[in-house]
């Protein structure tokens, strides 16, 4: 397993050092061939503070409180980035398709998308532009709140 969400939170929270612009659409995208820590798993190590969502790039661009704060959740990575408006692309190797779209289907309310890549990750650009496709031929409307929601269309 990977720390691939400590990664994705830090690629959040961090906009100067990443770059991110104001108004633009924010896509992180993830290609792995493995499944990623999640918060509890730091107790093996001693770890018990729990990920506190903000920005610890030291100055070489490098996670420096990896052995102060545990994994984050996948709830708490998606309070993240739909805060922070991103939307995540998870390109992973067929035999970690269903571990990501477990992810996807929980981080449901950031659109999150999946995509399979070859193990040599010759088809990533192929693949990540077939996902990328779908962004701007869909839409999807979730609703958080039932209470008294009328939409028309």
């Amino acid at each position: 397993a990977e720390g691939t969400f400590d990664a994705m939170i830090q690629a959040a929270v961090c906009t100067d050092r990443i770059g991110w612009r104001s108004n633009s659409r924010r896509v992180l995208v993830v290609s792995t061939d493995s499944t990623s820590h999640l918060a509890g798993d730091g107790k093996l190590a001693g770890i018990i503070r729990p990920n506190d969502g903000q920005c610890h790039l030291d100055d070489d661009g490098v996670y420096s409180e990896s052995t102060l704060h545990d994994f984050p959740s996948i709830g708490f990575l998606t309070n993240v980035l739909r805060r922070e408006r991103i939307l995540p692309i998870f390109l992973g190797t067929s035999d970690r398709l269903a571990y990501y779209k477990q992810v996807a289907d929980a981080m449901q309310a950031t659109g999150a998308r999946v995509g399979t890549i070859s193990g040599d990750s010759g088809n990533l650009v192929d693949v990540l532009r077939t996902v990328l496709k779908t962004l701007d031929s869909s839409r999807q409307l979730i609703v958080l709140q039932q209470d008294a929601v009328n939409i028309s269309v």
